[in-house]
């Protein structure tokens, strides 16, 4: 079973690198370009989470006053 496994990721592997070969990619820039995504990605999680914050915010002076024009 684990020989089995072991073959599978090997033969994964060795089709990756002549995929890469063949579209003249190399490992290093393929992993440049999975570092850039993470850090987009990131940043878009970032934006959201202050975008989030921001409405929170909004909505909590909106609840104030509410409560001002009550009183």
């Amino acid at each position: 079973m684990v020989w089995r496994n072991h073959c599978s990721f090997v033969s994964d592997f060795r089709e990756s690198e002549i995929h890469r070969e063949k579209s003249g990619e190399t490992r290093e820039e393929e992993e440049e370009e999975e570092e850039e995504e993470e850090e987009e990605e990131e940043e878009e999680e970032e934006e959201e989470e202050e975008e989030e914050e921001e409405e929170e915010e909004e909505e909590e002076e909106e609840e104030e006053e509410v409560k001002e024009i009550k009183h």
